[in-house]
Parts: C-alpha cells; structure tokens; sequence
C-alpha cells in the first residue's frame, strides 16, 4: 500500500565517474542552446537554474512542487482530447503510454496561473505549482486543487490526482 511508510532519511551511492542524464526535456534544451559540455557539475547548475525559472523561492513561498500528476493515456484514449485541441504537445513514452501535459491545458484552456484561493495560489510560472504565502491553511490548498481538479474535468473529462502525499480525509477529497 503506497501510504504504509514514510521516508525520513535517504542514504545514496554516488559513483565518481557517473555520466550526465540529459533525458529531462528541459535539460536537452538547456545544453542544445549553450555551446559547452554537458558535465556533472554544469547539469547540477543547469537543474538549479532551470529550477530558479519555473519554481517559487522557497525563503520566500512554500511549495510541494509540481501538485497534480500528469496523466498517461493509450494512442486510442488520447485521441478525443487531441481532437479538442489539435495544437496540445503529447509525448510518446519509452516504457508506452502518452504523456498529456497538464500544464498546457492549465495555461492554455484553463488559465489558472494566478488562481488563488486564501494564501494558497497556482505560480505564475508553471501552472502545476501550488505555492503558499506565508500563514495559509490547509484548506486554501486543497479547495484550490480541488477547484483545478474540478474545472479540468469539467473541460476534458479526465480525473486528475494530485501528485502530493496526503494524509488521513485530505485524500479522500480526490478520489
């Protein structure tokens, strides 16, 4: 059962010799763009920055990071939503399935950047983030994603979940 354990503390094996993994989009577009070598260290400064541009500081919001899971559907299943909306990116993954990304649909037929409710609000610069001001509650965050949730069912019927661990009855309002 996914919820049975808690991770408290992680210890990694790192070898000295490990090669760069440039399997992140972003991150193939980040060295495609600049004319040096992808290193560890330069991929280390590159997942930083690309982070720095998507992402709220967090000395200044908090965040759980991307909040909603992008959904995988079969080349059959995605076809209706294709056929709504033609220009929406889909990515084919190695292991099957297509890839819909959320975010599009949130900027580009939901408009959610900016939506706020309380303290709790989506970050101006990747729909997928719930950020929070400083003393939000709880329910700010869940009746925002709850509100997304709903709304992108409503325009697509597909059920998206969050991406982020709830405990006890918070979790059950996303079912």
């Amino acid at each position: 059962h996914p919820d049975r354990y808690i991770i408290v503390a992680v210890t990694l094996a790192l070898s000295e010799n490990g090669e760069p993994n440039l399997s992140y989009r972003d991150l193939t577009v980040y060295f495609e763009k600049k004319p040096i070598a992808p290193t560890l260290s330069r991929v280390r400064d590159a997942v930083a920055e690309i982070r720095k541009s998507k992402f709220p500081p967090l000395s200044e919001y908090g965040t759980a990071g991307s909040f909603f899971l992008n959904p995988i559907f079969t080349p059959t299943s995605v076809a209706a939503i294709r056929a709504k909306y033609p220009q929406m990116p889909v990515y084919a993954l190695p292991e099957g399935g297509i890839k819909v990304p959320l975010a599009w649909i949130f900027d580009q037929v939901l408009h959610t950047k900016g939506r706020k409710v309380g303290g709790a609000f989506i970050w101006e610069k990747q729909p997928l983030v719930v950020a929070s001001e400083d003393g939000t509650k709880t329910n700010d965050i869940l009746e925002l994603a709850q509100s997304v949730v709903k709304d992108f069912f409503k325009e697509t019927g597909i059920k998206i979940t969050p991406e982020v661990r709830m405990f006890g009855n918070d979790r059950e309002k996303f079912k």
